[in-house]
């Protein structure tokens, strides 16, 4: 697998302290040794202190890539850290281990 979750976080003062927007998404491609596409789902959650916001959720699914986002808004201390948590299941219904990174505001690019 090449690519997954990114993410764009910015501060959003305007509407009160601790408030984060955000555009998530996947943009990944999966394939086996020979080249060949293979199906896979790729899962995104942002998390707050390891607690998940359910709001965040997002699911791409595809053979050979994934693709899509959507935005969303969450509120969080100024001292919280934020995540952005992937895990991917492929065609044969085993997933990979959950895998999270902390975030700050600006983009946040999918794994190489």
């Amino acid at each position: 697998m090449h690519g997954g979750c990114w993410l764009m976080l910015q501060a959003d003062p305007s509407n009160g302290p601790g408030r984060y927007v955000d555009f998530m998404g996947v943009s990944s491609t999966t394939q086996d040794s020979s080249g060949a596409p293979v199906a896979a789902t790729v899962f995104c959650q942002v998390e707050i202190d390891g607690i998940p916001t359910p709001s965040s959720d997002y699911t791409a699914s595809g053979t050979g890539s994934q693709s899509g986002g959507k935005p969303d808004a969450f509120y969080a201390d100024a001292t919280a850290v934020i995540t952005l948590c992937q895990q991917v299941t492929f065609s044969g219904g085993t997933p990979l281990p959950r895998t999270c990174k902390t975030v700050a505001v600006g983009y946040t690019p999918p794994p190489p």
